[in-house]
């Protein structure tokens, strides 16, 4: 503090005592807001800071276990998973060489129970195709989205209505293309267009409003519900606005429950997948001494997927620290899938006053929520900007013709699937 000198231009006495006293009173204030900080908060800003601090917690990189320093290597746990994913399920992709050789692998932590990490099992054509689903046909009614309180969203859905926009090289005043803002928000609910109930991701930057402070809710961020009727914006506009898609059961903002009277099933293809993963990390855990410390004991057979949230994270968004607890079970898993740019994710306990865990997730990875971890404070600090090749533009891909225009979006994004049971499984009442 000594050493720092006033700015040039202030040149009277008075001026430069001015600025020590300012310059104090800021640095205490910084000190007084950093002590009020719970360990996770603390956490999350390092993770965000260009310069590393003290406080910043090591990222654990399961998939390539050289690059953790040693104290974190030795716990890492290498486990097996009950079932071969892509033997069971075929949305996995096809069995390879390079698959064979790790197709039980599963990890944990042993500091970090009832988290189970399977480094991606997706075959590159399987996770193109995953991306194509939750852009193309999970974006369309009934599920519901970030979008649909604020603006007149078609049910074809905006990604859809975007593709056919670039597709037709149709003119941006094209009125059937063009999407109106509402009025006012949907029925009077506060439902926020950067968050849903349970992860969602916030926009950096932008100007926003808190719709409701709960600290079991993600951080929530939203446009004010008051719109001009008359505004119109092209879908392109739109498409990096999209936050959030919840599927199956829809979320009920003013109860904070589910709308249960409105079953919707989650989409075949996102239910397979989760199904298989319960099935295959049932009956892992950390053995320690004679037994084991934790164990998942859920059923896959019993795993009956019902709600899911598709999270669209654009480079600058970020998740704030929250739990997942609106659904009835909390038994089963909450599995979760990551697509598109690498990203930071913390997991700590059931508390924010402990100092959570940093994990690298990939494209591809899974990562399955069981015991502990299931009602863990969690989020995403940072997206960071590295994404794999084999999703760029100009990849050629038999199944997805147009799948530059899916590349172009994924290739500034991550997309994270995530599915849970919500009911209690009627076998264990």
């Amino acid at each position: 503090m000594e050493t720092l000198q006033p700015p040039a231009h202030l040149k009277s006495r008075r001026q430069k005592e001015m600025w020590k006293r300012q310059l104090l009173q800021n640095v205490k204030e910084r000190q007084k807001a950093q002590e009020s900080q719970t360990p996770f908060r603390i956490a999350e800003r390092s993770l965000q800071s260009k310069v590393a601090t003290p406080d910043r917690p090591p990222v654990v990189d399961f998939t390539n276990l050289e690059n953790n320093p040693p104290e974190v290597r030795a716990k890492l746990i290498r486990v097996e998973l009950s079932h071969d994913l892509r033997e069971i399920c075929p949305l996995f992709g096809r069995t390879d060489d390079d698959w064979s050789k790790r197709r039980s692998i599963a990890y944990i932590h042993s500091d970090i129970e009832g988290l189970i990490f399977i480094p991606n099992p997706f075959t590159e054509s399987a996770q193109r195709q995953l991306i194509y689903n939750c852009l193309q046909k999970y974006t369309q009614a009934p599920n519901s989205s970030s979008l649909d309180a604020h603006y007149e969203v078609p049910a074809e859905g905006v990604w859809n209505l975007y593709t056919k926009s670039r597709r037709c090289a149709s003119n941006e005043d094209d009125s059937q293309l063009l999407i109106s803002r509402k009025s006012r928000s949907n029925n009077g609910q506060k439902i926020p267009e950067s968050a849903d109930p349970y992860d969602a991701p916030s926009t950096s930057g932008q100007q926003s409003t808190s719709i409701e402070k709960d600290p079991d809710i993600a951080d929530i961020k939203s446009e004010p519900s008051l719109h001009k009727p008359s505004e119109l914006l092209h879908p392109s506009e739109l498409i990096r606005k999209l936050r959030w898609v919840s599927l199956g059961y829809q979320y009920n903002w003013s109860e904070k429950t589910y709308f249960f009277d409105r079953p919707i099933p989650v989409p075949e293809e996102a239910a397979k997948l989760s199904i298989a993963i319960a099935k295959a990390v049932e009956g892992i855990g950390y053995r320690q001494d004679d037994g084991f410390r934790w164990q998942n004991n859920y059923k896959g057979d019993n795993y009956a997927p019902e709600a899911g949230i598709v999270n669209y994270y654009q480079l600058k968004d970020t998740l704030m620290a929250h739990v997942d607890r609106s659904e009835l079970n909390m038994e089963a898993p909450l599995i979760s899938m990551s697509l598109g740019h690498k990203c930071i994710y913390l997991i700590g306990e059931q508390t924010r006053d402990i100092k959570p865990h940093a994990i690298l997730l990939q494209s591809g990875d899974v990562m399955a929520m069981t015991g502990a971890s299931r009602s863990a404070f969690h989020g995403v600090p940072k997206i960071l900007d590295d994404g794999p090749s084999f999703l760029q533009p100009g990849t050629i891909d038999e199944n997805i013709p147009d799948w530059d225009v899916y590349g172009e979006y994924v290739s500034k994004a991550r997309i994270n699937l995530n599915i849970r049971q919500v009911n209690v499984d009627s076998s264990s009442t």
